[in-house]
């Protein structure tokens, strides 16, 4: 079967998004509130950010520290993930302090953070990588210990070095899990980003958004509300995107070929 064009597809799945927009337009232009603004202001208002105003360098900002973050996250949770599930023994003895950390709420530690590391990009660095750190090292370990006996088996059998079994055996075998577990880091990341950079920072798309709502600017606080979760459903959607060619061999081809060559055939 031949799989729909990226474009078709993705209009087919915007055209509820487009519709809820038209009628926003019409029904804020008719009828306008303080706090429900015509949203052709509101999207004016997006355009002069990024064009004119400190918009584009508030995102900007705030997505160097998001990736940042993740990708601190990302290598201490595929690492430890891996020598936990790897190991028995460590896995009994280091669970419960896990359980425990990963129940803590990670945006009780911003005023830590900020007191320890101070107003700039750093602390926000390090609270998107504790948030990122738990799902992704959980599912690794989950993924891990997953992994086939048979596998492992005949990768010693064979004497496969430790470094290359991991490389070719157990990583790939734990890959979707690892990347669920980024998928949802990822959600937790942007949302613990944008408390930190409203609790105490000078910049960022949080700082220009609790800016906007002090200064009952509501076109702006909901210009920058509106970029917020555009972006995060951009970043979902670039998430599925690696998601998909990272594990073509798990989900079966990107494209429709080797479909209609078994229905030919």
């Amino acid at each position: 079967m031949r799989r729909a064009h990226p474009v078709r597809r993705v209009l087919g799945e915007l055209w509820l998004v487009a519709l809820l927009v038209a009628v926003l337009l019409v029904a804020t232009a008719l009828a306008p509130s303080l706090y429900f603004p015509p949203l052709g202001e509101v999207l004016a208002a997006i355009a002069r950010g990024f064009v004119d105003g400190p918009l584009l360098g508030h995102l900007a900002y705030s997505l160097g520290n998001l990736l940042a973050g993740l990708a601190i996250g990302a290598v201490a949770g595929v690492s430890i993930g891996l020598l936990l599930g790897m190991s028995e023994l460590a896995h009994r003895v280091v669970d419960p302090a896990l359980q425990l950390l990963r129940a803590t709420p990670k945006v009780a530690l911003i005023p830590l953070l900020v007191a320890l590391l101070g107003l700039g990009a750093e602390p926000k660095i390090a609270i998107v990588a504790l948030a990122a750190v738990w799902p992704i090292l959980l599912n690794t370990v989950d993924g891990v210990r997953g992994l086939e006996a048979n596998a492992v088996d005949v990768a010693r059998a064979f004497q496969i070095p430790l470094g290359l079994r991991i490389r070719r055996v157990i990583l790939p075998a734990a890959l979707p899990q690892i990347l669920a577990g980024v998928a949802i880091a990822l959600s937790l990341g942007v949302t613990v980003l944008v408390v930190s950079e409203m609790y105490a920072a000078t910049q960022g798309i949080g700082f220009s958004v609790l800016q906007s709502g002090r200064s009952f600017d509501i076109v702006g606080t909901w210009a920058g509300t509106i970029v917020l979760g555009v972006v995060g459903y951009l970043l979902n959607l670039a998430m599925l995107a690696v998601e998909r060619r990272a594990l073509h061999w798990h989900h079966g081809p990107l494209d429709g070929s080797t479909e209609e060559r078994g229905a030919r055939g």
